[in-house]
């Protein structure tokens, strides 16, 4: 084994630690500043590519609102188109077929038996929001009817048949005699009537209950019906009996 002997003075020998020292430290320091800059390098990239994301973000809002700004009057006209097309369908919702019960009243009245009177009245708004009654529900009264008239019968079975027939008119439920007087018409005899009644869900036309006609609908795009219709509905006019 042989042994090595350093020849060089201590000072020498202290000034090149000394410079070993530093330059280990200038490579740990070049090491950090160079992974300092590679982190900013990536940092600013990062941020250049969000500026970028940015400005497309912005130019997409603009571009969208300036096609918005464009397309109010036309979604103004479609609120329109949607708030009469509800209208016409609420109102149509309490319509009620008169005609319908008075050819079911022809129909089923007895022949010896006559009407001289027949009013009737719906209890229903056409501007209501929602009809409760089902369109057939003859269980459900949707508004009222009197009607007064005469019968060639007596009383029994004559006026009482013609009463128990009122039941089986399609719209008219729950007739009660008010009354009942023994008369005459010329020379003959006739038993004289008052009656009322509830007019039911059969009296119900049904019309529009699933939207208007295909003739008569007029469809909204999506992207101008997405919106909610606002303000209140115009008071629509009610038809009388047909």
């Amino acid at each position: 084994m042989t042994a090595g002997v350093n020849l060089l003075p201590l000072r020498y020998r202290e000034r090149m630690a000394e410079r070993r020292r530093l330059a280990v430290t200038g490579a740990a320091l070049g090491a950090v500043l160079l992974l300092l800059a590679v982190v900013a390098f990536g940092q600013s990239r990062q941020l250049d590519e969000a500026r970028t994301e940015r400005d497309v973000e912005q130019a997409t809002t603009g571009a969208l609102q300036a096609r918005r700004a464009e397309l109010a009057p036309f979604r103004q006209l479609a609120d329109g188109v949607v708030r009469r097309q509800r209208l016409l369908t609420t109102a149509m919702a309490a319509e009620l077929s008169w005609a319908g019960v008075l050819a079911s009243l022809s129909n089923t009245f007895p022949a010896d038996a006559s009407l001289t009177s027949f009013r009737a009245e719906s209890a229903l708004s056409s501007v209501s929001p929602a009809v409760p009654v089902e369109v057939g529900d003859a269980a459900s009264p949707v508004g009222s009817a009197s009607f007064g008239g005469y019968s060639l019968s007596a009383f029994a079975p004559g006026l009482a048949t013609a009463l128990q027939l009122f039941d089986d008119v399609s719209g008219l439920s729950e007739v009660l005699l008010q009354a009942g007087t023994a008369t005459e018409i010329g020379e003959a005899p006739v038993t004289s009537f008052e009656a009322i009644s509830f007019v039911d869900g059969e009296a119900l036309t049904g019309r529009y209950a699933e939207g208007l006609p295909v003739q008569d609908r007029v469809e909204v795009p999506p992207m101008l019906a997405g919106g909610a219709v606002t303000g209140d509905a115009e008071d629509g006019a009610s038809g009388g009996p047909e």
